[in-house]
């Protein structure tokens, strides 16, 4: 089969309109999964997906897709995707092309993951599921690689390809009489980051510490929460940063006259927020979805609001940088250590992670889910029981507000759409509304 910078390449050349761009993405991807402590299902699959976009004469913009890459098919997507952009009505936001782009080189690629297949993954899910097995849990979870290239191209002269690899495996560990459980994963783009024993283990640890959980009462409280519940939350942030609609008046991030609140304190003076995707330990794309650069940037440095995403076509109209939301999402923090960040904390909650989590309102940037897997009340330094899981009503805003001590960042095990590398923290007043008893 054809390379994706090859078929991107072909596409163009069967074009007739001037602005016609190409996105090619194409994987080799492996899954095995877990249940009731046994595999259950396994499979290798190979996909590709060429996307064409083209602008007619009229300023008419259309998009196709196929997974098809004969000679045949793509001249016909490209004559299906000229015509109906020549059909279309002018787009008032159409951008120009991108033309010759520089791209920050990251390397992401290890050969063993690319090499990866069923029996690699099945000793590695037999490793997760005996370690769960020792300690007498139920286990359940998956294993999974990725071989993945993107490459874009258009007829102003782009040309660029990124190629990544990636493993993740996860584990749930659930006590037979089904009233504890602990889900943990880990995730990298090379295979000797992933310790399935260590994981299982510290899984099943967390499982046996949360067995009979107990109900407290709901309320705003000091929670210690892990660097997967971190992620969980400041996920939520990043389509927050978007110069368009803070200056629309639609996000916590605009100004009362109409502009944004770039360059304003608004947070704590050791937050930094930023994204890199050429960082060495855990790379991330450098190509956005609409084929723009995706470089380093700082979005909060010192508790100040430093940056803002933008679309092209925004970029173009307010005259600001254009940003596109980032592949990843890195918060500086310090060396402590999970346990040393209980011991601090005199009464409270310790959270692994939260689970549902949606956004009620964009311009409140307030938010609501569910603790899971383990939640447990912290009395004078130590974890004194297990907790029912708790909904809460909160933002991602009280993270950056709140905190006053701040662990060691690690990257978020199931946090799988985006490169989240973030300490845990203590966080001060959390506000939680109501006891769900489902573990």
């Amino acid at each position: 089969m054809m390379l994706p910078s090859e078929i991107s390449q072909r596409v163009l050349s069967y074009g007739s309109v001037a602005g016609l761009r190409v996105r090619v993405r194409s994987s080799a991807t492996g899954n095995s999964r877990l249940a009731d402590s046994m595999p259950t299902t396994t499979g290798d699959i190979e996909r590709i997906e060429v996307s064409v976009t083209a602008t007619g004469d009229g300023g008419g913009q259309a998009t196709l897709s196929s997974n098809q890459v004969d000679d045949a098919e793509l001249r016909a997507l490209v004559r299906r995707t000229e015509a109906l952009a020549n059909m279309a009505p002018r787009d008032a936001e159409a951008t120009p092309m991108l033309g010759p782009t520089d791209y920050v080189q990251v390397d992401a690629v290890d050969p063993a993951v690319a090499a990866m297949g069923p029996r690699a993954r099945g000793e590695l899910a037999h490793t997760i599921i005996t370690n769960g097995q020792a300690e007498g849990l139920v286990v359940s979870g998956y294993v999974e690689h990725r071989d993945a290239i993107i490459a874009v191209a258009d007829r102003a002269g782009l040309a660029a390809a990124h190629r990544d690899t990636r493993v993740r495996v996860a584990a749930t560990c659930r006590t037979p009489d089904g009233t504890g459980s602990s889900k943990a994963g880990a995730i990298s783009h090379q295979i000797g980051d992933i310790d399935g024993a260590k994981l299982a283990r510290d899984t099943a640890k967390w499982a046996l510490r949360s067995r009979a959980p107990r109900a407290i009462a709901p309320g705003k409280m000091c929670v210690v929460l892990g660097q997967q519940a971190v992620a969980d939350l400041l996920s939520l942030l990043l389509p927050a940063l978007d110069h368009r609609h803070a200056t629309q008046g639609r996000t916590f991030f605009s100004a009362p006259d109409g502009s944004t609140k770039l360059g304003e304190k608004l947070f704590g003076p050791r937050i930094h927020l930023w994204s890199d995707p050429a960082d060495t330990a855990d790379p991330a794309c450098p190509i956005a979805d609409d084929g723009r650069p995706d470089r380093r940037v700082d979005w909060v440095v010192g508790g100040v609001l430093r940056s803002l995403t933008a679309s092209a076509f925004w970029s173009m109209r307010a005259g600001v940088a254009s940003r596109p939301e980032p592949s990843s999402l890195r918060m500086d923090g310090d060396e402590a250590t999970l346990d040393e960040l209980v011991a601090g904390v005199d009464r409270g909650l310790l959270v692994t992670r939260f689970w549902y989590n949606d956004i009620v309102s964009q311009r409140q940037l307030l938010a609501t889910g569910v603790t899971r897997d383990g939640t447990f009340l912290i009395e004078r330094g130590k974890i004194v029981a297990p907790v029912l899981n708790m909904r809460y009503n909160d933002s991602p805003l009280t993270l950056l507000e709140r905190t006053t001590v701040l662990g060691k960042p690690v990257r978020a095990g199931l946090s799988e759409k985006l490169v989240v590398v973030v300490p845990p923290l203590v966080v001060d007043g959390f506000k939680f509304t109501s006891v769900s008893p489902a573990i």
